[in-house]
């Protein structure tokens, strides 16, 4: 079903992150009347993509491109969507931003919705963290929580594909002995585990948004670092009891429930984190418990579930609470 007028723009569909939300757009079938396609990049004139099997032309985003669309969704790198916020402040639509864009508020599905128009999801690992200390809040134990630490191996797509690029010419290089290439990525990422300049701010920010969802949970203790595969965040999470922990079975259980957004059967089928890519679930990978203490092992598509699931899912959020009106 189609809704009269409902129009919509995505600012860099050609990101990582622009590709999967233009494809859930899709499965879900999101009732837009009409949708339009910008990039903010400075330096470049049109664009073009595949659009349902069709070139589809992608022009510069210009002032007053913005006025008539209802939701914006920004998925570009976080200082040029905030750049086409402050850019396009005469829009009356709502910015849906999938990144760190510090001007905007946070905002999450079945959470009530802030005031202001410039609103962003969650960091994708804060997401993960939250759900899973939710989806187990029913568990016996859980009620003497009292500590969160969390080690995150982070891939090499969250710099983007061009990043990806660079991983793979470096794989090639090791092998062939020539110089690695380093433009992008500064470190020999192939093969090796690094610390990224912006480690502790990854860190914080994980931290910060956990917090701002589940504000009665403990603060997390967050440990991050950048491995050599391309794609897939591995978080493997310790949660800490006052008392008698939940046993493994209890939290396998609990994650298994029907719609929790978890695929428990890779615990069973022996899955890695490469086998995230493309999944909307989160994989449990492992659940052991020892004396005062649940540890978890997940993986989990960035990109999809944390990121473009949620974003789509919000704005079916706003169309519903809207009451936009389907042609007859």
């Amino acid at each position: 079903m189609r809704y009269r007028e409902l129009r919509i723009a995505i600012v860099d569909p050609l990101t990582l992150v622009g590709r999967d939300l233009r494809e859930l757009l899709k499965q879900r079938g999101f009732p837009a009347s009409r949708t339009r396609l910008f990039h903010s990049d400075p330096g470049e004139g049109g664009q073009v993509a595949e659009d349902d099997g069709e070139a589809a032309f992608i022009p510069p985003i210009r002032p007053g491109d913005l006025e008539d669309s209802q939701f914006v969704f920004l998925c570009g790198k976080p200082a040029r969507s905030g750049a086409v916020m402050k850019g396009h402040a005469e829009a009356h639509g709502t910015f849906l931003c999938l990144g760190p864009v510090s001007s905007a508020e946070l905002a999450w599905v079945g959470a009530p919705r802030p005031e202001s128009r410039l609103q962003r999801l969650p960091h994708p690992m804060s997401y993960v963290l939250a759900e899973t200390v939710r989806s187990l809040g029913s568990v016996s134990g859980m009620e003497s929580l009292t500590g969160i630490s969390a080690v995150i191996d982070r891939p090499v797509s969250e710099v983007g594909k061009d990043g990806l690029d660079e991983l793979f010419q470096q794989a090639i290089a090791l092998a062939s002995f020539k110089p690695l290439p380093k433009k992008l990525l500064e470190f020999q990422a192939a093969f090796n585990e690094f610390y990224p300049d912006d480690s502790e701010e990854f860190d914080r920010q994980v931290a910060q948004d956990f917090q701002a969802m589940l504000p009665k949970s403990p603060a997390p203790s967050v440990f991050s670092a950048r491995t050599g595969i391309f794609h897939g965040h591995h978080l493997r999470l310790e949660l800490r009891f006052g008392g008698p922990a939940p046993s493994a079975a209890d939290a396998l259980e609990a994650l298994s429930a029907k719609d929790s957004g978890f695929d428990v059967r890779a615990y069973d089928d022996g899955a890695g984190v490469i086998d995230a890519a493309g999944q909307d679930e989160i994989l449990v990978l492992r659940a052991s418990a020892i004396p005062g203490s649940l540890r978890l092992a997940l993986a989990c598509d960035h990109l999809r579930r944390p990121l473009a699931l949620q974003a789509v899912r919000l704005a079916e959020e706003m169309v519903a609470a809207a009451g936009f009106l389907a042609d007859a």
